[in-house]
């Protein structure tokens, strides 16, 4: 990773403004993302002498950051540890997608005045006329965009800057179907209140909530993106594909077997519930009963199985965890030629030979939630 950016020494004092920073990923100029950051931090001139950039082809390049001027107050940093968290982050995203980060990411700032530590920042800042996050910084942002300024959000100063330029110009405030967003955002535990943040942010979730390490946080934050991201898409595709809606979907997930993974099933019936009908939707209730039942009431459950079994389109099955009453409603779909999609968890399970060996049955396995809801995708819109 390079670091460039714009640099202007105030007075005699060691403080600086920074600027327009931007960190190089290999030989590619195209610009990758966007990061909004409070102010610029410890990073420090890459040469001892602190010597601007000379090289034409490096400033020809640059100039492309400034619509074309060349100017002579570019110069080589090193990078902060913040910097270095901005490269892990967007090295993550793109992983994700299967890409390698091969580019450019923009750092903008809230104000200018490099300074680690932001309330010696704010107290200098406020005693100098020094300009603030422009205009300019806010139209040539690229996606995707990070925020990154946290409580600054809120400040008399630069809250302002920071709710109307960066979080309304990014996002669609009256956007249909809000409070589908706020209810899929709910069921990651994110606090989806209407009110939160004088109603600037859609929800809000605390970073404590995703691990106690960087690491940790990074991880789980991303693989919660990609998760949430399928689930926006997928809903979507409800007000696209009408013409796909309303298959009577026939899920299948252990009960009496045991029930580890039933708030996954929860998920995957609201995911599917989206354009389709579920008929065992109480799969997924997390709070179903595993006590044993008289004859008479698992005789009424059998009826009421075979019954939605028999009017299914289709049936879904998660089968991580085995269960005997899972297997028959599967074969009896088999044997009614009921169309099965099979998935499983391959990094904990394995499938039943009877299931795997068995050409009839659509067997999925997968190693992340995200992977399941594209597939969902194609078995429920194809």
């Amino acid at each position: 990773m390079k670091v460039f950016t714009h640099y202007t020494k105030l007075g005699s004092t060691s403080d600086g403004i920074r600027w327009r920073t931007i960190l190089k990923f290999g030989n590619s100029w195209e610009v990758k993302g966007s990061v909004v950051m409070k102010n610029p931090g410890a990073a420090n001139f890459k040469r001892p002498d602190h010597a601007a950039i000379n090289s034409p082809e490096e400033l020809k390049q640059l100039s492309v950051f400034d619509d074309g001027e060349l100017r002579a107050d570019w110069y080589e940093f090193s990078s902060d540890p913040t910097m270095e968290c901005i490269g892990r982050l967007f090295s993550e995203y793109y992983a994700a997608k299967g890409e390698l980060l091969e580019g450019v990411i923009q750092i903008f700032n809230l104000f200018y005045l490099r300074e680690a530590n932001l309330i010696t920042a704010l107290n200098k800042v406020s005693q100098l006329n020094l300009a603030n996050m422009v205009d300019y910084d806010v139209q040539h942002l690229t996606f995707p965009v990070y925020l990154g300024f946290a409580d600054l959000a809120w400040h008399k100063t630069y809250g302002i800057v920071a709710r109307s330029k960066c979080y309304y110009n990014y996002t669609n405030q009256d956007a249909p179907n809000e409070y589908l967003y706020r209810d899929i955002l709910s069921d990651y535990g994110f606090d989806t209140e209407k009110n939160i943040g004088n109603n600037v942010w859609l929800a809000r979730k605390a970073f404590k909530e995703y691990g106690s390490d960087e690491q940790d946080v990074t991880r789980n934050i991303l693989e919660e993106l990609k998760n949430l991201r399928n689930r926006f898409n997928h809903m979507k595709i409800v007000g696209n594909n009408n013409n796909h809606m309303n298959k009577k979907i026939y899920f299948a997930g252990s009960i009496r077997g045991g029930r580890g993974d039933a708030y996954l099933y929860q998920r995957m019936i609201d995911y599917i519930k989206q354009t389709d009908t579920v008929l065992t939707e109480h799969i997924g209730k997390t709070n179903m009963s595993l006590k044993a039942q008289t004859k008479a009431i698992d005789i009424h459950i059998y009826e009421r199985d075979i019954e939605w079994l028999k009017q299914s389109d289709m049936v879904i099955a998660e089968c991580t965890c085995p269960s005997l009453g899972v297997g028959y409603e599967l074969a009896y779909a088999e044997a009614h030629n009921i169309p099965v999609y099979i998935f499983y968890d391959k990094s904990n399970a394995n499938i039943s030979a009877m299931l795997n060996g068995n050409e009839y049955f659509n067997i999925i396995p997968y190693e992340s939630e995200n992977e399941i809801y594209h597939n969902l995708d194609n078995i429920l819109h194809c």
